[in-house]
C-alpha cells in the first residue's frame, strides 16, 4: 500500500501533466471497480469534464473532475495509476482509462483491491473512510495531544496483549498438584491413556500356555 510520501510524489507527478486538461475519452473493460454516487454511468458522465489539481486526504487521492465531481482513489495494496501515451500497449490489468488528445490516465490493479468512488463534491462525507479520518500526518497544525487522545484505546489494548502481560498472566495461573506424592505405577499410567489407545491394547488376545 502506498504510504503518504509515495502518494505525494504521485500527486505532484500527475498534477504537472493532467491538471486543467479535458477528458475526451473514457473507456475500459472493468469500470465496475468505481463505485459511482454521482451518476449511473461513470464513464459517460465524466467525458467533457476537465481534471482539476489533485489533492490528498490520508491515503486517498482526490481527483477533481469538472466543477462538482471528484474521483476518490485509495489504491490499497495492488492498485496504481499509469500515465501513458494513447497508443502505448495496454496492460491486461487495465480497469479503465481517462484520456485526452495525447495522453491516457489508466487505472491498473492486480487483485481488484483498490477503493474508488466517483462522487459529487457534496457527497464526499458519505465515504466513511474519509469521514472518520483523524488529523493528517503532514498537517503542520496537528496537535500531539489530539493524536495521543485518539490512540489511547488502542494503546491500552496493545499493552494488554504484549508478551510481558501474557507472561505475567501465565505466572499467576495456579498449577494443579497431585493428591499423593507416590510415583504412579505402570498400570495407573497406562490407564491414563486415551480411550482409543486403551481399547486397542486391551483387545489383543492372550494365548494359554
Amino acid at each position: 500500500m502506498p504510504e503518504i510520501p509515495d502518494l505525494e510524489v504521485i500527486r505532484e507527478f500527475l498534477n504537472d501533466r493532467i491538471a486543467g486538461r479535458e477528458i475526451t475519452r473514457a473507456e475500459g473493460p472493468k469500470p465496475w471497480i468505481v463505485r459511482s454516487l454521482a451518476a449511473d454511468g461513470f464513464l459517460a458522465d465524466i467525458v467533457g469534464r476537465a481534471f482539476g489539481r489533485i489533492l490528498r486526504k490520508g491515503k486517498d487521492l482526490l481527483i477533481p473532475i469538472g466543477d462538482d465531481r471528484l474521483l476518490a482513489a485509495n489504491l490499497m495494496l495492488t492498485g496504481r495509476f499509469q500515465y501513458a501515451e494513447p497508443d502505448a500497449k495496454r496492460s491486461k490489468r487495465l480497469y479503465f482509462l481517462l484520456g485526452g488528445e495525447d495522453f491516457d490516465l489508466r487505472y491498473l490493479d492486480d487483485r481488484s483491491m483498490g477503493r474508488l468512488n466517483y462522487v459529487r463534491t457534496d457527497q464526499l462525507d458519505e465515504l466513511r473512510r474519509l469521514r472518520e479520518q483523524g488529523p493528517d500526518a503532514l498537517d503542520p497544525d496537528a496537535a500531539f495531544e489530539d493524536f495521543a487522545e485518539r490512540i489511547r484505546p488502542y494503546a491500552a489494548r496493545s499493552r494488554a496483549s504484549s508478551p510481558a502481560a501474557r507472561s505475567s498472566r501465565a505466572s499467576a495461573t495456579p498449577t494443579s498438584t497431585r493428591s499423593s506424592g507416590r510415583r504412579a505405577s505402570p498400570r495407573s499410567a497406562s490407564a491414563s491413556r486415551s480411550p482409543t489407545t486403551s481399547c486397542a491394547a486391551s483387545s489383543t488376545p492372550f494365548r494359554k500356555r
